[in-house]
C-alpha cells in the first residue's frame, strides 16, 4: 500500500507536464529503485502515463485489453508489452534503449514478487486505466 500511495504521488504532478519531459524524469527515477515492488510499480507508472498521452480511445482499449488476460502476472507482462512496444516506436534512440533494459528488469522482478506484490500492482494498474479513461 506503501508502494502504491507512492506511485499515485509521483504520477500526479506528472499529468500536467509534456510526455517528453515526465518520460525522461520518470526513466531518471526508475534507475534509483532497488525493491522489486517498488521498481516494477513505477515503471507501471511510466508506461500508464504514456498510454494517457495516447488518448481516451487508446487507453479504453488498452485497460480492456488487460482486463481479459488471466491471471495477475500475465494482466502485467501484456500491459507492459503492449505499451512499451508502442513506446519505444515513439522514443528517441537512446530512451528506447534505457527502456528495454528495464523491460527486462521488470520481467525478472514481476516473476519473482510474491502473489501479494502482484496484486498490489494489478490493483495500482487498473486504478490507473480507469482514471484515464
Amino acid at each position: 500500500d506503501a508502494v502504491k500511495a507512492q506511485v499515485m504521488e509521483l504520477l500526479h504532478p506528472l499529468k500536467g507536464m509534456r510526455p517528453g519531459p515526465a518520460v525522461h524524469k520518470l526513466l531518471q527515477d526508475l534507475a534509483h529503485f532497488e525493491s522489486g515492488a517498488a521498481f516494477c510499480a513505477h515503471l507501471l507508472s511510466f508506461l500508464i502515463l504514456y498510454v494517457r498521452g495516447l488518448g481516451k480511445r487508446t487507453a479504453q482499449l488498452t485497460a480492456q485489453l488487460v482486463s481479459s488476460a488471466p491471471g495477475t502476472e500475465m494482466r502485467l507482462t501484456l500491459f507492459v508489452g503492449v505499451v512499451a512496444g508502442t513506446a519505444i516506436q515513439t522514443l528517441g534512440q537512446s530512451l528506447s534503449v534505457e527502456l528495454a533494459d528495464m523491460l527486462g528488469r521488470f520481467l525478472d522482478d514481476v516473476r519473482n514478487l510474491d502473489p501479494r506484490e502482484k496484486e498490489m500492482l494489478v490493483g495500482l494498474l487498473d486504478s490507473a486505466l480507469a482514471e484515464s479513461v
